[in-house]
């Protein structure tokens, strides 16, 4: 829970907390008669809105976001069985590769990895492929592009779909994400 001394503080900066003489003696004669002419509720109003301009004005100034949003990245997880480990790795030179470099250069993605883990148990990914957006929006849709770069470079889409089917005999997709570079201010 927050503390409510930004608050007070807030309340007393603003000229909110007034002392007993400041309400006795208004700082203009005609304002005397105005004050006269009000009802509580009214005089209660017009004490209360500079304390609210100055809580709105706070309330503002905490919310302002402490970062900007970056580039978003799909991240593949991967378990490439054991023994299979250098045929995975022709496959992304000699495919993989390609493709996301052509995609790099249609302005499709900013950038791409590869990593290896040692997972702690069998059933965890051991390769990790990142493909960096330059933002959420890139990522998600722009999926015909995408798709249009890659029957370029690998070929058709049957083609594609046959050679998935043959690497399913040696590594496994555990799932994908997407995740998003916050770039602190």
């Amino acid at each position: 829970m927050r503390s409510l001394f930004p608050i007070a503080a807030a309340f007393v900066m603003s000229g909110c907390a007034t002392s007993s003489a400041q309400k006795a003696a208004p700082s203009h004669p005609a304002n005397a008669v105005a004050e006269q002419d009000r009802s509580d509720e009214d005089r209660q109003r017009a004490q209360d809105a500079p304390a609210e301009d100055a809580l709105t004005r706070d309330a503002r100034a905490e919310n302002d976001r402490q970062y900007t949003d970056g580039p978003v990245t799909e991240v593949d997880y991967m378990h490439v069985e054991y023994g299979h480990f250098a045929e995975y790795i022709d496959w992304l030179n000699s495919t993989w590769k390609p493709t996301m470099e052509a995609m790099k250069k249609a302005g499709l993605i900013i950038d791409y990895k590869v990593f290896q883990a040692l997972p702690k148990t069998p059933d965890q990914p051991n390769v990790y492929l990142w493909i960096t957006y330059k933002n959420a929006a890139a990522a998600l849709d722009h999926g015909v592009e995408l798709e249009y770069v890659a029957r370029k470079v690998i070929g058709s889409t049957e083609f594609q779909n046959q050679k998935r089917v043959e690497r399913t005999a040696y590594r496994k997709v555990m799932g994908n994400e997407l995740i998003r570079e916050l770039i602190l201010k």
